[in-house]
């Protein structure tokens, strides 16, 4: 059990890991900041970068939290003349904290106040082995914002600072004006962001990255196999100091890197109320741009724009391209182009059949869909009665299923979308990923005969008792026939 939980550690750590292994030494050098000064100047102040000091009204002070500790926060540029609320920053994983933002911060400044935080444990900000997890940096954010705007504030987050302002967004309204998601980590559940990166990752980052790429897929191999297992060890390690310190070197990034991974943000996601873009790297190998698709699905208020030939580090590998969009959302403009028409409103294509196919693409209005003995077969944006699938697998992409999903011995992932019917899903021998996908079941959602496993991710499950999230492996009741 010792050497798991280590081997756990390193797992959790790995979204740091992959971050700043993007980043090249000498900058992870340059930029690494030790613990906050013990109080700020006599007249408030504390220092500031060169890239902020020449911006307009620059300064930067220390927050004196009361649970998470000294917060380094900066605010730069002049308030805007059309009265632009302030745009608050918060960065994710990674020694370098809100420099992350530093090459789209001129542009940002230039027409508003911009204020951007050290989380605490990152940074300048101070770190101690304490819970660094989504909820405290979501109250800790309320607490800066409270001290430092007048008023609600824009907010954009990148990576597992986009998790946090997605959390700090549902938790108090009051304070987000628009918002804005960059690749956002942590909104998976930890199998399937193991298993993506199991599946997609390892091999393409080996040639880059190979540390990473090692450290990936010794971890991925230990969670499929260990995390139900461990029931709720990982839990015990965030709260409490003594495991934090023994399994996770009470370091800032692995725990909070823990609390991350071990958050269900499906209530969450559903209360948010602000207007939200979500901005992805296609080529984003830390977070996978199913998260993105499945954010747009299930945020109320949502778009969704993808950077093709981007990674990870949007701010730093396509600044150009990420401040106009973030400019246009802010200004309520609409998105930047047409969206395809709604696919309900589209004549049926009739019935369609694959069988003994391999990479066969499928979009538009069926009747409905069969699929035997194929591979690698896509749906995306397909809407239909009901999928049979047998023998095959299959990546379905914002599709609805008004009469269920009959799986027998195939592999499924689902990715955002609606399936419906009596019973909405109903495997044999199966495998199936789902994220982000809305359930909705006259008499029950999942029934499963033979060796099945159903996993879900932030999936919202209505049931005649009610609606419930699921977040997590589930059990279904076992077909009393072999209907498939």
């Amino acid at each position: 059990m010792r050497r798991t939980l280590h081997l756990l550690a390193l797992g959790v750590a790995i979204g740091g890991c992959a971050h700043e292994a993007a980043r090249s030494t000498e900058s992870t050098a340059a930029t690494a900041a030790g613990p906050a000064p013990s109080g700020p100047a006599a007249d408030g102040s504390a220092p500031l970068d060169p890239e902020v000091a020449a911006l307009p009204a620059a300064r930067a002070v220390w927050l004196a939290d009361p649970e998470l500790g000294p917060t380094y926060v900066v605010a730069a540029g002049a308030p805007a003349a059309t009265g632009a609320p302030p745009l608050l920053l918060v960065h994710g994983l990674g020694t370098n904290g809100m420099r992350d933002f530093y090459p789209v911060l001129p542009a940002l400044a230039a027409h508003r106040r911009v204020i951007l935080v050290d989380l605490p444990g990152f940074g300048r900000s101070g770190r101690a082995n304490v819970k660094y997890a989504p909820d405290r940096y979501a109250a800790a954010l309320a607490r800066v914002i409270a001290s430092v705007a007048a008023g609600p504030v824009d907010v954009v987050g990148h990576s597992m600072g986009g998790a946090i302002v997605l959390f700090h967004a549902a938790a108090h309204p009051e304070q987000v004006h628009r918002l804005v998601i960059v690749d956002a980590a942590g909104i998976l559940h930890r199998d399937a962001w193991f298993a993506h990166h199991l599946r997609r990752v390892t091999d393409p980052a080996r040639a880059v990255l190979p540390r990473v790429a090692d450290i990936l897929g010794e971890a991925a191999d230990l969670v499929t196999e260990t995390s139900r297992l461990l029931g709720p060890a990982p839990d015990l390690v965030l709260e409490l100091a003594p495991l934090r310190q023994k399994i996770l070197g009470g370091k800032p990034e692995r725990i909070a890197a823990l609390g991350l991974i071990l958050q269900d943000f499906g209530p969450l996601i559903a209360r948010v109320r602000a207007p939200t873009l979500v901005v992805w790297g296609a080529d984003d190998m830390v977070a996978p741009l199913r998260t993105g698709l499945m954010l747009a699905d299930r945020l109320p208020d949502a778009e969704l724009v993808v950077l093709p030939g981007v990674g990870h580090q949007v701010m730093a590998q396509a600044p150009a391209l990420l401040v106009p969009q973030i400019e246009r959302h802010l200004a309520g403009a609409g998105p930047a182009a047409p969206t395809a028409p709604a696919v309900a409103a589209a004549a049926s294509q009739g019935k369609a059949v694959c069988r003994g196919q391999s990479d066969l693409q499928l979009s538009g209005v069926y009747d409905s869909v069969v699929i035997e003995d194929c591979a690698r077969v896509t749906l995306d944006h397909v809407r239909t009665g009901s999928l049979v699938i047998r023998r095959s697998t299959a990546s379905i992409i914002r599709s609805s299923f008004s009469a269920g999903i009959v799986a027998d011995a195939s592999t499924l992932i689902i990715t955002g979308g609606d399936i419906g019917g009596e019973v909405a899903v109903d495997a044999k021998d199966s495998k199936i990923d789902l994220a982000g996908v809305a359930i909705g079941a006259g008499r029950e959602p999942f029934r499963t005969a033979g060796q099945c496993q159903l996993l879900l991710s932030v999936c919202p499950v209505r049931t005649p008792d009610g609606v419930a999230y699921r977040h997590g492996f589930v059990t279904a009741p076992a077909a009393a026939t072999a209907a498939h």
